[in-house]
C-alpha cells in the first residue's frame, strides 16, 4: 500500500489533499482513493493555482470533509467542484442554531452570501447541484444522546418549498434561479468518531479516515435560542426551523437584530468569536496498540515549487525511515485549548496515538486554540500551520511554534509562497 498527502500552500486558509493506493509509488495500477480536507483561503491566486495543481493528479474524490464553514476554510469548494467530481461530503452538525451563529457571524464579517446561507441550511441541496451523490452529516461529539434533544427547534432537512428560496437568491436582490440539478443526492448522519473506511473495488485497505465533531458549547445557548427567536418575531411554541432562519437573513432589517443577539449573548460579540464547531479529520492506519507484530512505514517528507507542480522537484526536507507512525490529524479550528473540546477530542483520537506523526495545528497555529497535550503522541515528528507569511493575524503564533520545537518536533508553514508546499509519501513495507 502507498499514501501521499499534500499541504497546498494557500496562506491564510487550508487545502489538504491525500490519496491512498495499492501496490508500491512505482506498481500503483490497482485503483486510488482521493481524499480532500477543506478547501479555502484569504489568498484567492493561491488558491486557484493549488487546485489547478491538484487537478493534474486526479478528476475524482472520493470524499471531501468540510471542518466548519468559514471563508477561509471553503470558499475555494465551488471552484473544486467545478474541476472534479465529488462522491461523497462529510459536513460537521450540532444544530440548525449554532449553524445560525455561524452565519451570523459571516455577516458580521462581511461574508455572508445566499451560497454560505443554502451551503449551511440545506447543504443537500447545495451540493446536489455541483454533482456531489452523498452528503454526510457528522454529529457532535457527545457523551450521552439527550444532549441533542430540543425542545423549541426543529431541524427541517425536507425540500425547499417557495418560501424558502431566499436561499438561492441575493441577499438583498431578485432570485436566480439555480443551477441544473446534474444528480440525486442522499443525505445520512454519522457519529462523531465513526470510521470511514477505504474500499477499492471489493478490497478494503488497512487505512482509515475517522472525523471528529466538537462537542455543543451549551454555555447560554437556551439564552441565546429564546433571544433569536423573539428577533424573528416567533411565539414562544413557534419552532426556529432553518426556512425561517433564512428568512429572518433575507433582510437587513432582521439581520441587524440577529447581530444584536449575538453582542448580547456571546461573551465579546464579534471581536471574540464563539466555540466554533469544528471536525477534525484522522487519516492513518487502524491502531495497532498490543499487536505482535506492527507493521513499519517509509515516510518521505518534501517541499515543493506547486507553482509547477512536481513530485521530486527540490530534496527532500525531512525523511525518516521504518517508522510506526505514518497517520495524520487535521484539527481545522477546534478550540482545543477548552478543556471540554480537547478531551472530547482526546477520547477520539487517543487510540491512534502510536499512529500519528503529522498534525496541522488548529486555527493556523493561534495560540488561543492550543494546548500542549498536542504534543503528547509518542511518535509525533512534525507540526504545520496553513498560514499567512505575513499573516494579518499574526499566525501562527511564535509562543506555539516556540513550544512544538522545544518538544523536539519539527515545524513547518505552508503559506501561499509556493516553495512552501508539504508533501508527504508513505509506503508499507
Amino acid at each position: 500500500m502507498h499514501a501521499n498527502r499534500s499541504q497546498f500552500p494557500v496562506g491564510q486558509g487550508c487545502f489538504h489533499a491525500g490519496c491512498i493506493s495499492q501496490g508500491t509509488s512505482a506498481t500503483r495500477d490497482l485503483g486510488d482513493f482521493h481524499y480532500i480536507y477543506d478547501c479555502g483561503s484569504n489568498t484567492m491566486s493561491a488558491l486557484r493555482e493549488a487546485i489547478g495543481a491538484y487537478r493534474k493528479q486526479t478528476s475524482h474524490v472520493d470524499a471531501l470533509f468540510v471542518s466548519h464553514l468559514h471563508e477561509d476554510h471553503v470558499n475555494g469548494i465551488d471552484k473544486l467542484l467545478g474541476a472534479v467530481t465529488v462522491d461523497t461530503v462529510y459536513l460537521p452538525y450540532a444544530n440548525d442554531v449554532l449553524s445560525l451563529l455561524n452565519l451570523i457571524e459571516a455577516d458580521m464579517d462581511g461574508a455572508l452570501s445566499a451560497s454560505l446561507v443554502e451551503a449551511t441550511i440545506d447543504p443537500r441541496s447545495w451540493f446536489r447541484r455541483r454533482g456531489v451523490s452523498h452528503v454526510v452529516r457528522v454529529l457532535a461529539w457527545t457523551a450521552d444522546e439527550s444532549d441533542f434533544a430540543e425542545d423549541d427547534v426543529e431541524v427541517d432537512d425536507g425540500p425547499y418549498d417557495e418560501r424558502s428560496r431566499v436561499v438561492r437568491a441575493d441577499l438583498d436582490g431578485e432570485t436566480k434561479s439555480p443551477p441544473p440539478v446534474r444528480t440525486r443526492t442522499t443525505m445520512e448522519e454519522i457519529e462523531s468518531g465513526s470510521i470511514v473506511k477505504i474500499a477499492i473495488g471489493r478490497d478494503t485497505l488497512d487505512w482509515i479516515l475517522v472525523p471528529h465533531v466538537d462537542p455543543t458549547p451549551i454555555r447560554r445557548l437556551t439564552e441565546f435560542r429564546k433571544a433569536l427567536k423573539k428577533a424573528c418575531g416567533l411565539r414562544p411554541r413557534q419552532w426556529l426551523t432553518a426556512t425561517r432562519m433564512a428568512d429572518a437573513l433575507r433582510t437587513r432589517s432582521k439581520r441587524l437584530k440577529l447581530r444584536n443577539c449575538y453582542e448580547k449573548i456571546i461573551s465579546g460579540g464579534s471581536r471574540h468569536n464563539h466555540n466554533r464547531v469544528s471536525m477534525s479529520l484522522y487519516s492513518g492506519p487502524p491502531s495497532v496498540v498490543g499487536s505482535k507484530q506492527a507493521p513499519f512505514y517509509s515516510v518521505i517528507r518534501r517541499t515543493a515549487n506547486w507553482s509547477i507542480y512536481s513530485r521530486s522537484i527540490s530534496p527532500d526536507w525531512f525523511w525518516s525511515l521504518k517508522v510506526e507512525a505514518p497517520g495524520w490529524i487535521g484539527t481545522g479550528d477546534a478550540t482545543l485549548k477548552n478543556t471540554d473540546v480537547r478531551t472530547a477530542w482526546r477520547k477520539t483520537f487517543d487510540r491512534f496515538r502510536h499512529e500519528i506523526g503529522t498534525l496541522l495545528l488548529p486555527h493556523h497555529g493561534s495560540e488561543r486554540n492550543f494546548h500542549h497535550e498536542l504534543l503528547d503522541f509518542p511518535d509525533l515528528k512534525l507540526c504545520v500551520a496553513s498560514a499567512g507569511d505575513p499573516s494579518p493575524y499574526n499566525h501562527p503564533s511564535v509562543v506555539v511554534v516556540d513550544k512544538v520545537v522545544k518538544n523536539g518536533k519539527h515545524f513547518h508553514c505552508t503559506s501561499a509562497n509556493p516553495l512552501s508546499g508539504l508533501r508527504e509519501e508513505i509506503n508499507k513495507m
